[in-house]
């Protein structure tokens, strides 16, 4: 959440910038668990999940993404 604090409602990020803040030098393998943290944030309503700049649902997305603060 700091991170989409950060960031602010205008701007979104990468789910690997966080995965890079909290897994540093190991990243890459934790992008999964970056993702599924992602989920859970966006089904809290915290966070809303972007796809070519439309909201995707948690539930359903694929393929790159950003993150962006609710």
């Amino acid at each position: 959440m700091r991170l989409a604090e950060e960031h602010g409602r205008s701007r979104s990020f990468c789910p690997s910038e966080a995965a890079k803040r909290v897994f540093p030098g190991r990243w890459q393998a934790q992008m999964e668990r970056a993702r599924q943290a992602t989920r859970r944030l966006a089904h809290a309503g915290k966070v809303r999940i972007l796809q070519g700049g439309a909201v995707v649902d948690p539930s359903e997305f694929r393929g790159p993404i950003r993150v962006q603060i609710a």
